[in-house]
C-alpha cells in the first residue's frame, strides 16, 4: 500500500501520533488513501487512520484543526461533535468568538463567526474544543437563524 504522506513524515524524523486526527496532504493522494481504505476522512481534510474510533473526542480534535483557538463551536457543528454520525460532518461550522478574525484564504470549511457567546452553563469542553451543550445546540438548530452579530466567512482560520 502507498502511503507517501506516512513516508514523508517519518522520513523527516516525526512520530505521528497514529490515534489522532491530521489535515492530510494534497486532495489526490487524500483521496487515494480514503478509497484504499488507509485512512477515514473526519471533517473537511482532516483524516484518521483507518482502524481509529471515530468519537466525540476524535471529532472534536478533528475540528479544532480547522478552527481559531478560543471559540465555542454552537449548533450543528457541536450536535455533529457530541453524536457523530448518522448526522453529517459539517460544512459550515458557526463559532462564537471574541474578536472576529480577519479573512483569510478558502478553507475545507465555511466559518461563521459571531461575538455573542453563549452562557458558561452552556458550555461543555470536549477534548480540546469548547462546544455548546447539546441541549443548547439543538435551541441553536431549532431557532435557525445564525446568532445576532454573526459574520459569514468562507475563510477557516488555521491554528
Amino acid at each position: 500500500m502507498d502511503t507517501p504522506w506516512l513516508t514523508s513524515v517519518l522520513t523527516r524524523g516525526l512520530d505521528p501520533d497514529p490515534s489522532a486526527p491530521w489535515r492530510a496532504g494534497p486532495r489526490g493522494q487524500l483521496e487515494r488513501d480514503v478509497r484504499s481504505g488507509t485512512v477515514v476522512r473526519v471533517v473537511g481534510d482532516v483524516v484518521v487512520a483507518a482502524d481509529v474510533e471515530v468519537d466525540a473526542h476524535v471529532r472534536a480534535r478533528a475540528l479544532g484543526l480547522l478552527l481559531p483557538a478560543g471559540v465555542v463551536v454552537l449548533a450543528e457543528a457541536a450536535l455533529w461533535v457530541h453524536a457523530g454520525p448518522p448526522l453529517p460532518a459539517p460544512a459550515e461550522v458557526r463559532v462564537a468568538c471574541r474578536r472576529l478574525p480577519r479573512p483569510g484564504a478558502d478553507g475545507p470549511v465555511r466559518v461563521v463567526f459571531g461575538r455573542a457567546r453563549p452562557p458558561a452553563a452552556d458550555v461543555v469542553v470536549v477534548g480540546p474544543l469548547r462546544v455548546t451543550t447539546p441541549a443548547r445546540s439543538l435551541r441553536d438548530v431549532a431557532a435557525g437563524a445564525p446568532a445576532p452579530g454573526a459574520v459569514r466567512s468562507s475563510a477557516a482560520a488555521t491554528p
